[in-house]
């Protein structure tokens, strides 16, 4: 709307600089022609969103104390932090917690992980879990409440796994699928898509002709054929990207998705990865367009939780802040070497 203001100022400037003199008459006829441009305040209910972050099970020989059962990644508490969120953890073995922090909550994000999803051709905990997540996100959107999901990595085959309508057959292994940049084929349906259409073009451009998108550790992938071999997923999602692996030979595979009706977006690359993992070894591209591609993923999810009403944004604010932080106290900082 500023944008649209300081036209109005400049018109008016203009108007004045001829005319020497102006009328309320004109000032109404100019605001009635910037009526007419194609412009939709955004539905905002509130600047402090809150997001849930589905937090990890710590695996048995990962060299922390005993008594470490979950974690969540740094990363991802400054991604959501980026966009002006703060966070809140969810516990993926406590049905009750996630029952209860979902509600309070006004976004969720599903991180990477290690997490297994399958296991004897059923689904893990830690899927049901994001099952019940999804199912919520869906029902609350259904009513009217706009409830943003962003799943990142392996939270992004864990949504497709809870939605496919065969989950057995849709991964192919990815041998060598370690550590590698990638470009994004971006498809005509991503031109008109409500998490790219905003993009700027240049760094879209940059996204395609270059390798912006980071992959981290990929043993199985849910090739595009595979994809489009499910009806459910199909019918589900539009394609936003394609991309290979870094493997040979090469498997296309969809790495970005968004849901046809619901604001769930998906991405199996690693956005925050080169704006917050500082690790040297890894082969990531720290250039100025995959930092800046990163946080707009971050402002758009985090810009969709704003329009979510949650029961406590007609808290005081100091008492959601410090029932943020009490919570994500229970998650001290650990570093690890």
């Amino acid at each position: 709307m500023s944008y649209y203001l300081i036209l109005l100022v400049f018109s008016l400037l203009s108007f004045h600089s001829k005319c020497d003199s102006y009328n309320e008459e004109d000032i109404t006829n100019q605001i009635k022609f910037l009526s007419k441009l194609d412009y939709k305040e955004p539905d905002v209910v509130t600047n402090c969103p809150i997001i849930g972050i589905l937090v990890k099970n710590i695996k048995k020989g990962s060299g922390l104390p005993s008594d470490f059962k979950l974690y969540v990644e740094h990363k991802y508490v400054n991604f959501a932090m980026a966009g002006g969120g703060r966070v809140v953890p969810i516990d993926p073995n406590n049905i009750s917690e996630i029952d209860d922090r979902i509600r309070r909550v006004n976004g969720i994000l599903i991180p990477d992980g290690d997490d297994l999803l399958i296991q004897n051709n059923q689904l893990t905990n830690y899927s049901i879990a994001v099952k019940r997540i999804l199912q919520y996100v869906i029902t609350q959107n259904d009513v009217g409440l706009n409830t943003p999901l962003l799943a990142i990595g392996n939270g992004f085959d864990a949504i497709n796994i809870v939605i496919a309508h065969n989950f057995t057959n849709l991964f192919t292994p990815c041998p060598n699928c370690f550590d590698f940049n990638t470009y994004l084929d971006f498809t005509l349906k991503a031109s008109y898509s409500r998490i790219y259409s905003n993009e700027n073009a240049f760094l879209l451009h940059s996204c395609h002709k270059h390798n912006l998108a980071y992959f981290y550790k990929i043993s199985n992938i849910i090739s595009s054929q595979n994809f489009n071999n499910d009806i459910n997923l199909v019918h589900f999602f539009n394609i936003l990207s394609n991309s290979n692996t870094s493997s040979s030979p090469q498997i296309m595979f969809p790495s970005s998705l968004e849901s046809k009706k619901y604001p769930i977006y998906l991405t199996r690359f690693l956005p925050e990865s080169p704006i917050f993992d500082y690790i040297p070894e890894r082969n990531m591209n720290r250039s100025e367009e995959a930092i800046r591609f990163g946080l707009n993923i971050a402002n758009y999810f985090v810009n969709e939780a704003r329009k979510n009403y949650s029961p406590l944004m007609f808290l005081p604010d100091q008492v959601i802040y410090y029932w943020t932080l009490n919570v994500i106290d229970g998650y001290g900082p650990t570093y690890l070497k």
